[in-house]
């Protein structure tokens, strides 16, 4: 029954998180984790209380120990959130929407001396900007990785904060970190030396963001 699977993710626990976002005419944006060993589905999660009408579920990260994912959407840009998701009760909170670490930046990006552009149905061409598409967990989970795919800026929060539904939107807000440089990037993977990986969409590479 899934739809529209982007985000894919497999935990320590060998369940394979499927993110469907419903692009293809869906109606029922979820969050579906399958046992690939038990051969049997484990949860089917509605995310649609927590979207929007341009949601765009992209990306996820998954802490398996504490049972919470966290998803990346984009949205319309200004509408950028981050989705925080209790995998035991399935509440699913929608946190830092339109903060300056998940908005895009007015930035262009240019592959192979050529500035991308969209063509939309009436045929004009718009310059993309998209908001938040990196994300993921250092090794201990201890903390979120994330960005927009249009920002130049790597962004870091506890997932500690995240996890507590008692703090403000604003309280949560200055927690948000300034980590590193990067540029126009979609995913991001992080190794137990706590290098950082990314899509470097520009160079047609793999960029590194090392510990330091």
């Amino acid at each position: 029954g899934l739809n529209s699977v982007l985000g894919l993710q497999a935990d320590s626990h060998g369940i394979v998180w499927m993110l469907d976002n419903a692009m293809r005419g869906g109606d029922r944006r979820r969050l579906v984790g399958w046992h690939v060993a038990q051969d049997r589905l484990v949860a089917d999660i509605d995310l649609t209380s927590a979207s929007r009408n341009g949601s765009f579920l992209n990306d996820l990260a998954i802490d398996a120990e504490r049972r919470v994912a966290y998803i990346a959407d984009p949205a319309s840009g200004a509408d950028a959130a981050l989705l925080v998701v209790d995998l035991a009760t399935q509440e699913v909170r929608r946190v830092l929407q339109g903060h300056p670490s998940l908005t895009p930046e007015d930035i262009d990006l240019v592959i192979d001396g050529n500035q991308v552009r969209i063509k939309q149905e009436d045929g004009r061409e718009i310059r993309p900007r998209v908001g938040v598409n990196p994300i993921a967990l250092d090794a201990a989970s201890d903390w979120l990785y994330f960005g927009p795919m249009h920002g130049l800026a790597m962004y870091r929060l506890r997932t500690s904060d995240l996890r507590d539904p008692g703090l403000s939107a604003d309280d949560l807000g200055r927690r948000v970190q300034r980590w590193a440089d990067k540029p126009i990037s979609d995913g991001i993977s992080i190794d137990t030396a706590g290098n950082l990986y990314l899509g470097e969409l520009s160079v047609n590479g793999i960029g590194v963001i090392t510990s330091d």
